[in-house]
């Protein structure tokens, strides 16, 4: 039942001994040197019955495990609270607009649409923060138990890295970038009205190039 590596689990549940009836911790303060958490609000019991589908399973702590052997807790354990965050954000926004619709609204309410644009980057912040979960939560290990970080390196030497790091940023920024203004277009331009997007409108007009779709300017005129 608990399908992630035990010393990744207990570092993204903060989990330093090894016990039954675990809490859900829905924030701490984690310590490495003590060993234990200076501060934590859980639910009880719930941990356990997500990770082993029984209220009184028992986990595995970090304290199993040598100290060499864990994962850094600070990043895995809030980078997995983060995640989540966005999810349940996601989850919000979505119920939320079923509601305005509803309501005959969505296009109107302002409080709806601000939100809607300020979540236009959570979906990769989410995917970003998994990724921070998954890769820090594993080390010190490449292959967990058989093969250390420390010794799969690649004996690359320091310029090659920072070479190759630059031209990825470079290469980034430029694709990112022109996606973002491209998209900031398509929404300056706003969606096809309704009445002509259900009678097909003027398909002669319609763009056949997608960077054909806007051609007005983000400034107004």
């Amino acid at each position: 039942m608990l399908k992630l590596q035990p010393t990744k689990l207990a570092a993204i549940e903060a989990n330093w001994d090894r016990q039954d009836n675990m809490p859900l911790l829905l924030f701490a303060i984690p310590n490495m040197e003590a060993e234990k958490n200076d501060f934590e609000i859980g639910i009880p019991r719930l941990g356990s019955f997500i990770l082993t589908h029984d209220f009184s399973g028992v986990v595995p702590g970090l304290k199993d495990v040598p100290r060499d052997q864990r994962p850094p807790v600070w990043p895995a354990f809030y980078s997995f609270r983060i995640m989540v965050a966005i999810g349940m954000a996601m989850l919000g926004l979505s119920l939320w607009s079923l509601y305005l619709r509803w309501r005959g609204t969505l296009y109107t309410n302002r409080w709806f649409l601000n939100a809607a644009m300020l979540m236009t980057p959570s979906g990769f912040g989410a995917v970003l923060f998994g990724w921070f979960t998954a890769e820090i939560g594993r080390q010190p290990y490449i292959v967990y138990g058989q093969l250390r970080t420390a010794d799969a390196h690649s004996p690359l030497t320091v310029n090659a890295v920072t070479t190759s790091l630059v031209a990825f940023l470079i290469a980034y920024a430029f694709i990112f970038g022109f996606g973002s203004y491209y998209l900031a277009k398509l929404l300056r331009k706003g969606p096809e009205p309704l009445e002509e997007a259900m009678r097909g409108g003027d398909v002669a007009q319609k763009p056949k190039r997608p960077l054909s779709a806007v051609n007005e300017s983000l400034t107004p005129a």
